[in-house]
């Protein structure tokens, strides 16, 4: 996609941009909040995306062996965005083409949020960084 294309996606994203939409990946058919945590991902060849559960206490259930490290909670008054207090596993980072997002931006089904606050996305990262199952090509991209 070249630079000077008008799509909305590509002029508007930016680490931190949050997006919600129904992906066939999660065991949900229902839309989930996703953040992008890409330093640049208006030119990186794929957006590395987390995503927010509002399932708090089944995930930090399920990442006890984690210690909190790797799981981040965004109360919904920490971002406006979240209508409920959400959690995100940062040991589950999704990766998407821009044109994938754009396809379902076309289709109605994807909404783009508010950007998400700096120190927020800083702790994402972090806690992506902290994980001993993502890969290391991704844990460079965020370097």
């Amino acid at each position: 996609m070249s630079a000077g294309t008008s799509s909305p996606l590509l002029r508007t994203i930016q680490q931190g941009s949050v997006y919600y939409f129904p992906d066939q990946i999660l065991s949900s058919s229902e839309p989930h909040y996703f953040i992008v945590i890409n330093k640049n991902p208006a030119k990186d060849k794929i957006l590395l995306l987390v995503c927010a559960s509002s399932k708090v206490k089944e995930v930090e259930q399920s990442r006890a062996l984690w210690r909190g490290k790797t799981v981040v909670k965004i109360y919904k008054t920490a971002y406006k965005g979240f209508n409920i207090d959400s959690i995100v596993d940062c040991n589950c980072v999704f990766e998407k083409g821009l044109k994938d997002l754009e396809g379902i931006l076309r289709s109605g089904k994807l909404k783009i949020k508010p950007i998400m606050d700096r120190t927020i996305v800083d702790k994402l990262i972090d806690a992506v960084l902290e994980s001993d199952v993502v890969e290391e090509y991704i844990k460079d991209m965020l370097r």
